[in-house]
């Protein structure tokens, strides 16, 4: 049946492209002619014209299950590429969060270590310090002895 409808198709195509049916300038001879062929395509092939419709309608269904076939495989191997992009794009995710909480623990450890240094920086600024105010006093408290003595040494 497939073959008569393709031959039905066939014949069709071949003249419009041909312009022997030249679109809504043909004529009904032409038309009637192309009806004839196809009636006879379909008898030559079966001899029955009854027969040829119940085919017809067999084929058409077949067709029918083949494009639905088609579009199920096509559905479910779409299903499976968006399945698989969100699969990755999962990945990719977990991926950039990763990265960015080993970011957030290197930003962490430099803002720790430098605490650590300005800390001990800090450390030992107050420690000059100290240690030049002890030196201070200790110098102050020598002349002040010394003065205290050289105004006993006076008196006496």
């Amino acid at each position: 049946m497939a073959i008569g409808l393709a031959g039905i198709f066939l014949v069709v195509t071949t003249a419009c492209s041909s312009g022997t049916m030249g679109g809504m300038n043909s004529t009904d001879a032409k038309v009637q002619t192309l009806q004839e062929r196809a009636e006879q395509n379909l008898d030559n092939r079966t001899g029955n014209p009854a027969e040829a419709g119940r085919r017809a309608v067999e084929d058409l269904s077949a067709t029918q299950e083949e494009l639905g076939d088609s579009a199920e495989e096509a559905a479910e191997k779409m299903g499976k590429n968006v399945k698989a992009g969100l699969e990755e794009v999962q990945e990719e995710t977990e991926d950039v969060l990763q990265g960015s909480a080993r970011q957030a623990e290197d930003v962490a450890d430099t803002v720790k270590a430098k605490a650590n240094r300005d800390l001990k920086k800090s450390k030992r600024a107050l420690e000059d310090t100290v240690d030049a105010a002890e030196n201070k006093a200790k110098k102050d408290l020598k002349t002040t002895k010394r003065a205290l003595e050289d105004a006993e040494d006076a008196i006496d």
